[in-house]
């Protein structure tokens, strides 16, 4: 008798139930949405900052352009793994007995989990990828997608001192950040992510440590809570993913994000992105479904239990202006 967790309404129900993956700051940031359709399209919004016009009573109202400044389509970009359990493997997963039965539930269920971590780690890589580079192109591993979502030069800055220079004036640096972004969007510049590099970078510099109190520090040192500066939270994160494709020899661990870079964002107004989850590919998949598919089937010669997974996805970007990445050294 195969296990419950094979059966494909408990396997769906599995990854549904699944939680984001401890620590995914970019999935548990951007809300994800659901697109039945086969290319996704929206438009790119700047948040104008124009004021009404006078007018008189009984004359026609002033019509006002349609907000936005252009549209973006592509497609999905999919991905679709399996795991094998070998002849051995499933003549033990069919030992009878209360005790077999939990812990070969238990062993099925961690190798699937390792699927749905790969995926995880695969939007994570994508997010990112919005987020930080504000476009990239995905040829090395074999998709011919590129795309760019359009966040003007003047919210990637460089600053004018790099702050591992002693002398580097951070307030300015955060005063300009935010000018930036309020004066482009009409919202407010509330965080600042870097990796541990980075962030330690920005805490260990003279004039920060002269600003911040006893009772900050001992917070820093003793809690990890790290205190907000300029009105702008910091926040550090320093996961990441191993290459294994730019080059294959020398497989090689990348931060999500660089040093020396961080991402900002601003808040209020209208949704600022979004992860949509576009329709099921395999034909297996119940007509409409969108998200991520899983199913399962056996193979007779050799003996042999299949377990895959698909997502097809992508990021959107509706509020390019509600970033800034600066370069900070």
């Amino acid at each position: 008798m195969d296990l419950a967790i094979l059966e494909p309404r408990v396997l769906n129900g599995v990854i549904q139930r699944m939680p984001p993956a401890d620590g995914q700051k970019g999935r548990q940031m951007v809300p994800r949405q659901s697109w039945p359709d086969s290319y996704w399209e929206y438009d790119i919004v700047s948040r104008r900052r124009h004021i009404a016009r006078p007018s008189t009573p009984n004359s026609p109202a002033t019509i006002i352009d349609q907000n936005g400044i252009g549209k973006i389509r592509g497609s999905f970009v999919y991905t679709r793994e399996k795991k094998v359990f070998s002849p051995t493997v499933l003549r033990w997963l069919r030992e009878p007995g209360q005790f077999a039965r939990p812990n070969a539930e238990a062993a099925v269920l961690r190798e699937f989990q390792e699927l749905v971590a790969r995926i995880d780690r695969w939007e994570e890589f994508l997010i990112w990828k919005m987020l930080v580079a504000t476009s990239f192109n995905l040829s090395a591993l074999g998709q011919n997608i590129a795309i760019n979502y359009n966040v003007d030069p003047s919210h990637k800055p460089t600053v004018s001192t790099y702050w591992t220079d002693p002398t580097a004036n951070l307030v300015t640096d955060f005063q300009d950040f935010k000018r930036i972004v309020s004066r482009d969007s009409d919202a407010r510049l509330t965080r600042l992510v870097g990796n541990g590099i980075t962030v330690e970078t920005f805490y260990r510099h003279m004039q920060v440590q002269a600003m911040l109190s006893d009772d900050q520090k001992r917070a820093m040192v003793t809690e990890g809570k790290l205190p907000v500066f300029q009105q702008v939270a910091i926040e550090e994160y320093d996961r990441g993913y191993v290459d294994d494709f730019t080059t294959p020899a020398t497989p090689t661990f990348v931060t999500y994000i660089p040093d020396g870079y961080m991402t900002g964002i601003a808040e209020g107004g209208p949704q600022t992105f979004a992860y949509l989850d576009g329709p099921a590919a395999d034909d297996e998949a119940p007509i409409g479904h969108t998200g991520r598919f899983a199913k399962t089937w056996k193979e007779k010669d050799p003996s042999q239990r299949q377990v895959l997974i698909e997502s097809n996805g992508f990021p959107v970007l509706y509020q390019p202006d509600h970033l800034l990445i600066p370069r900070v050294f």
